[in-house]
């Protein structure tokens, strides 16, 4: 089975995808904002897209070692409040986050090229 990583794997989205994905028996590897506890299906990695340092620190960790086979980019950063009672610091950073740090982590350090690699030497 394929080994896949999935981005944003603790709620909604995410976790239904990675339980689908263990489900279906492939190799998840997936990424948290906060250090989740060690399991025996998922191989959890944290990534905080707003911080470059655990981008960085992401996209150097070993988990590259290994090809990946597909890539679900899920992470992001939800804002629940109506648009008129969030605070001025809160709107910015909700579309930063998830559109800078997501780009950060995939065009500065690689993570869908990775992804895209073992992608292409499955499909030769």
């Amino acid at each position: 089975m394929a080994r896949i990583l999935v981005t944003g794997g603790t709620a909604g989205i995410g976790q239904a995808v990675v339980a689908q994905l263990i489900a279906e028996g492939h190799s998840v590897i997936a990424t948290s904002r906060h250090q989740q506890t060690a399991s025996a299906q998922i191989e959890w990695h944290q990534l905080d897209l707003g911080s470059q340092a655990n981008v960085h620190q992401f996209c150097q960790s070993t988990l590259w070692d290994t090809p990946i086979d597909g890539v679900f980019n899920n992470a992001g950063f939800g804002l629940i409040a109506p648009i008129e009672s969030a605070s001025e610091e809160a709107i910015p950073r909700r579309c930063c986050q998830s559109f800078d740090g997501a780009a950060s982590a995939e065009i500065n350090l690689g993570v869908d090229r990775a992804g895209l690699v073992g992608l292409e030497e499955a499909l030769v």
